[in-house]
C-alpha cells in the first residue's frame, strides 16, 4: 500500500520544468520545495516537502513570479557605456595582477627546486644524514607542490575581454528572458549566482530573499 501513488504524481530530477526545486523554500516552515507532475492533468507543481504543510503552487505561477523578480534586477541599457568602461579597467587590472603573480610563483618555484637539488647533492656527498635529508626534503617538496597548485589556479589572461563583457551586459540587461529560455542547468546556475541563499515563498505571493 505504501508503494502505491495515491496522488497520481511522480518525482523527477534535473527536470527543466521544475528548476526551482530545492532552490525555493517554504516561508511557513523553511523547508525546501519539491517538484512533481500530476499525470492526469500533465501539469507540474511545487510543494513544501514537509508533511502536513500543504503549501502547494503550480509551476507556471511560480515561474511567472520568479521571472517578475528577475526583472527587478535587470540592468538598464542606458548605463552600458560607463559600466563597460569600468569592466575593461577591471580586466586590465586583473590581467596585470595575474602576470605579476605568475612571475612571482615561477621565481619561488625555481628557488625551491634549487634548494632541493642542493639538498640531494649534499646527501649524495655524505654531508648530511638521512634524517635531515628526509625532514628538509619533505618540507621542500610540500612547498613546491603547493606552489604548483597555486600556479594551476591562476586565472588565464582574457584574450578578448570586450566580447565577454558585451555578452555579460546582454545577460544582465535581460535576466528574465535569459532564465526563461535557458535549459535546466542554465536556469540553476543563474538562480544560484543571483540568489546564493535561495528564496522563500509561502501561500501568499510574497517572495523573500534568503541569506
Amino acid at each position: 500500500m505504501m508503494k502505491k501513488n495515491a496522488f497520481g504524481y511522480k518525482h523527477e530530477k534535473g527536470n527543466a520544468n521544475i528548476p526551482l526545486k530545492n532552490f525555493v523554500r517554504c516561508s511557513e516552515c523553511n523547508t525546501p520545495f519539491t517538484g512533481y507532475i500530476v499525470k492526469n492533468k500533465n501539469l507540474y507543481y511545487y510543494k513544501c516537502n514537509r508533511i502536513g504543510c500543504r503549501c502547494n503552487r503550480s509551476a507556471n505561477s511560480m515561474h511567472s513570479l520568479f521571472s517578475d523578480l528577475l526583472k527587478e534586477y535587470q540592468f538598464n541599457r542606458i548605463y552600458f557605456a560607463p559600466l563597460k568602461e569600468q569592466f575593461l579597467h577591471i580586466c586590465e587590472y586583473l590581467n596585470e595582477s595575474e602576470k605579476q603573480q605568475r612571475v612571482s610563483t615561477e621565481l619561488n618555484l625555481r628557488e625551491l627546486n634549487a634548494k632541493l637539488d642542493k639538498l640531494e647533492e649534499r646527501f649524495a656527498l655524505g654531508e648530511i644524514d638521512r634524517l635531515i635529508f628526509d625532514k628538509v626534503g619533505q618540507k621542500l617538496r610540500q612547498e613546491i607542490a603547493s606552489l604548483k597548485d597555486a600556479f594551476k589556479g591562476c586565472i588565464s589572461e582574457l584574450s578578448n575581454p570586450t566580447s565577454l563583457i558585451d555578452h555579460s551586459l546582454e545577460i544582465i540587461s535581460n535576466l528574465s528572458n535569459f532564465w526563461v529560455s535557458g535549459d535546466y542547468h542554465h536556469k540553476r546556475k543563474l538562480q544560484e549566482v543571483l540568489f546564493p541563499g535561495g528564496i522563500s515563498i509561502g501561500k501568499s505571493t510574497i517572495i523573500e530573499l534568503l541569506k
